[in-house]
């Protein structure tokens, strides 16, 4: 499964396509079915082939498409707040001097 890592307000842009067993690129049902499985963190702008997902919240959310019967490999978007940038957090023990 692929992983992306987005911040708050960024957009990953998703396109569909279809392949026979062979490989070669064939015909797109209609419709396309996009679903995001945390739709607090993760909102999809579905309105053709070609979709956003848009990072809205921190959390985790598997994005999935089906179409025609069909389902394809789920990708895992992770979304973290602008300003994370990562935090060193420690404790200090001992006698102030």
């Amino acid at each position: 499964m692929k992983v992306f890592n987005l911040k708050i307000g960024q957009t990953l842009p998703l396109t569909a396509f279809m392949k026979n067993l062979a490989g070669q690129n064939c015909a797109q049902p209609a419709p396309l079915d996009w679903s995001s499985s945390n739709t607090t963190a993760v909102e999809l702008d579905t309105s053709s082939t070609m979709t956003g997902a848009k990072a809205i919240a921190p959390g985790s959310s598997l994005i999935s498409l089906a179409a025609d019967g069909y389902l394809a490999e789920a990708i895992q978007i992770n979304v973290a707040r602008p300003d994370d940038g990562g935090v060193a957090l420690g404790i200090a023990a001992g006698m102030p001097h």
